[in-house]
């Protein structure tokens, strides 16, 4: 749906309820959007804002300001965890309200205020993941009417104050992640699953392992028994390209004749624009073989 550009205004739940609302276009013209606006519209994926607005701005389908320092809206259809962007230090009041497929939200370090109700109603969230200190702002109701089994992650870094008022006011587990959070748990949070949960494991039983997932950017809910990088052949050489620039992975290939010996590394591209790197072994003998070995 795109708003005609005779629009100024967004009043409070205007498309609220909207079920068969997929996309929605906001023109130049628009100045103000208040709250609850898209409340409730369960197939919103995408919010959209004409470049020339000069108040509001979209990223990857979610609402923000002009400046992309507070985060306005949140489409209730995206689901999965969310990484709010680095240069938000604002979530507007029930910015995330009835956003039920959302299981999960990383905060950047910058953030600073948290408004009332931001997170209210969001009967499928698991987490808050803060990776900075303890926010100047954060309303009582922030999380409200969240689900069992949610849980505040944060770091225990230099100056960080999350024990104290409001977090041990508040209603729901909060975890001390240690010094620093890692990468993987991290990850692990973002794909909606618990910090500390064993990322060599294989969490769905399709021969993945948790940590292989998460080296090749791939989802760990899905089936990834067919998903896994494949050598490719061409003249007399083998080449195996994928996925290499997960934080904090260590990525190794190596080749053998007879799929006992492993001991010879490949070298490999710096990752491409894609950050996909390729392998390349010319081809010797009866048989080559080549495996992807990833550590963190």
């Amino acid at each position: 749906m795109v708003i005609p550009s005779s629009v100024t205004t967004l009043g409070s739940k205007a498309f609220a309820s909207c079920k068969g609302l997929t996309s929605i276009t906001i023109p130049q013209s628009v100045t103000t959007i208040s709250t609850e606006v898209f409340a409730s519209c369960s197939s919103l994926t995408s919010i959209e804002v004409d470049a020339k607005n000069l108040n509001f701005s979209s990223l990857n389908g979610v609402l923000f300001n002009k400046l992309q320092t507070t985060l306005v809206a949140f489409p209730p259809g995206l689901a999965g965890g969310y990484e709010v962007p680095g240069t938000v230090t604002k979530i507007d009041s029930k910015a995330f309200i009835t956003c039920d497929k959302l299981v999960g939200v990383t905060f950047p370090p910058g953030l600073n205020n948290i408004a009332t109700l931001a997170f209210s109603t969001c009967s499928n969230l698991l987490y808050a993941n803060f990776t900075g200190d303890a926010l100047t702002s954060f309303a009582a109701n922030a999380f409200q009417a969240a689900p069992p089994g949610f849980t505040i992650y944060y770091m225990d870094a230099a100056a960080l104050t999350f024990t104290v008022s409001p977090w041990t006011e508040s209603l729901h587990p909060v975890v001390n992640m240690g010094v620093n959070s890692t990468p993987s748990a991290a990850w692990l949070l973002s794909k909606g699953l618990p910090a500390n949960m064993d990322i060599q494991s294989d969490s769905n039983g399709d021969g993945v392992k948790l940590l292989m997932a998460r080296a090749l950017n791939l989802d760990p809910h899905r089936n990834l028994s067919g998903e896994m990088p494949q050598p490719v052949i061409a003249g007399n050489q083998m080449s195996l390209s994928f996925y290499a620039a997960a934080a904090g992975i260590t990525y190794r290939v190596k080749t053998s004749e007879n799929l006992t010996d492993w001991n010879t590394e490949v070298p490999r591209s710096e990752p491409d624009a894609n950050q996909i790197s390729t392998a390349t072994v010319n081809i010797s003998g009866p048989a080559r073989y080549m495996r992807l070995e990833v550590s963190n």
